[in-house]
């Protein structure tokens, strides 16, 4: 039952909705300090104690499609009666984002990684839902393949700043998905430029749901979607800083790199925070066997382990001098941060 843990994360966002206000702005960091302490609390996953495989365990992410959906209607529909001021509306987004975020694509990861083909649309349907379908075509056929070398467009260097970071590894997803899609379109003889180019059908269904929520719910209906859109992404491209941060691969000859392995990924095993993300902080053996689901994930002895969860996590890393401060004494054959 314990990957149900997600679907608590909307309950007070709909009770920040209903009060209203005041209540908008503070809830959603209230939410925030709990999972940090729910984490701390819960503690890490004691070894080798994890649930066998079933298919109960996948259910949760079939159903958070239904629930993120709906929760975006909702609150477009609830813009569109006008029941919102401007502001109110700008923190429901923010609020939303944290949820379509720190949930929504952590199950859209988990779902395009299945062999099933009506898991990996349910997968793009939660991606366009925070406008970054692309994601689809760049992390199963770019990240996995180039993880740790300086070709990987979410590889964060060691020392490396989570604000450089960002608008690096935003901008080279999508051109690194349109150049995989036009390599796969050209081998096929086919121009990019076509619907068979998966970025571009993407765009396309991105640009047509804009135009529908401008029509349906208005300019703010739209800056609603675009802020919860933004955080999510945000909070996606953060999560890449934390998972692969300083665990370069080693060029073994020019262009060449040794062989990739459970030492190029950060493991978390702090329990609640891999309830909550459906297992995504195990990470190392995630990228050893993509295919797994993720209650088939083991943790690997070679992965180095974060000393936090990932909602303590993210909040390190938007503190770079604190993040480099407590993670880099981690990274393999690091030396110890000196005070002061």
């Amino acid at each position: 039952m314990q990957h149900f843990v997600p679907f608590l994360l909307p309950i007070p966002i709909i009770v920040s909705m209903q009060l209203g206000g005041f209540w908008i702005f503070v809830f959603p960091p209230l939410i925030y300090v709990v999972l940090i302490l729910a984490d701390l609390v819960a503690g890490e996953i004691k070894l080798p104690n994890r649930t066998a495989p079933h298919w109960l365990n996948a259910l949760p992410t079939w159903l958070w499609v239904l629930v993120q959906i709906g929760l975006l209607g909702w609150m477009l529909w609830e813009i569109h009666l006008g029941r919102f001021t401007p502001v109110e509306a700008m923190g429901l987004g923010l609020a939303v984002g944290l949820a379509t975020g720190g949930v929504g694509i952590t199950d859209a990861h988990e779902l395009i990684h299945r062999r099933a083909r009506w898991e990996r649309f349910l997968g793009q349907v939660l991606l366009a839902s925070v406008t970054y379908h692309h994601f689809y075509i760049e992390h199963v056929w770019g990240h996995h393949r180039r993880a740790g070398t300086p070709d990987d467009s979410v590889m964060a260097r060691r020392g490396e700043w989570l604000y450089a970071f960002l608008p690096r590894a935003i901008a080279r997803s999508f051109a690194s998905a349109w150049k995989l899609e036009a390599e796969r379109l050209a081998r096929a003889g086919r121009s990019a430029w076509t619907l068979r180019n998966r970025v571009l059908a993407g765009v396309l269904v991105e640009a047509a749901l804009y135009a529908a929520i401008a029509v349906f719910a208005g300019w703010l209906g739209v800056v609603f979607f675009v802020l919860q859109s933004l955080l999510a992404v945000l909070l996606l491209e953060t999560i890449n800083y934390i998972e692969h941060y300083g665990l370069a691969r080693r060029e073994i000859s020019p262009g060449v790199y040794e062989r990739y392995g459970a030492a190029h990924a950060w493991d978390s095993r702090f329990r609640f925070s891999n309830w909550l993300l459906f297992d995504l902080p195990n990470h190392g053996n995630h990228h050893l066997h993509p295919g797994r689901r993720h209650d088939e994930l083991v943790y690997e002895p070679e992965s180095p382990r974060l000393p936090v969860g990932y909602p303590l996590a993210v909040v390190l890393a938007v503190m770079p001098p604190l993040w480099f401060r407590v993670v880099d004494p981690h990274l393999p054959q690091a030396e110890p941060v000196k005070a002061g």
